[in-house]
């Protein structure tokens, strides 16, 4: 379990949501979603999410539908 940010400001714009399937840019199965809420400290989309091992290291860069997200250690700030 880990954090991922999105640069969407608003959990209406693409598919950052609870429960989506998260893939890496070759298409492997990365992890699923949790949760996610709206940082208004950060100004972003956040979440906690199932990564797999292989995609877990800070910076990876997921796709949530067609929506791209940053895996991020926690705490977020």
């Amino acid at each position: 379990l880990t954090g991922v940010v999105s640069l969407q400001k608003s959990l209406t714009d693409g598919n950052f949501t609870a429960g989506i399937e998260l893939a890496s840019k070759d298409g492997k199965k990365a992890g699923r979603i949790s949760s996610v809420t709206i940082s208004p400290k950060l100004q972003k989309a956040i979440g906690l999410a199932y990564i797999r091992y292989d995609h877990l290291s800070d910076g990876t860069e997921l796709l949530a539908g067609d929506t791209a997200v940053t895996v991020t250690s926690l705490p977020f700030v």
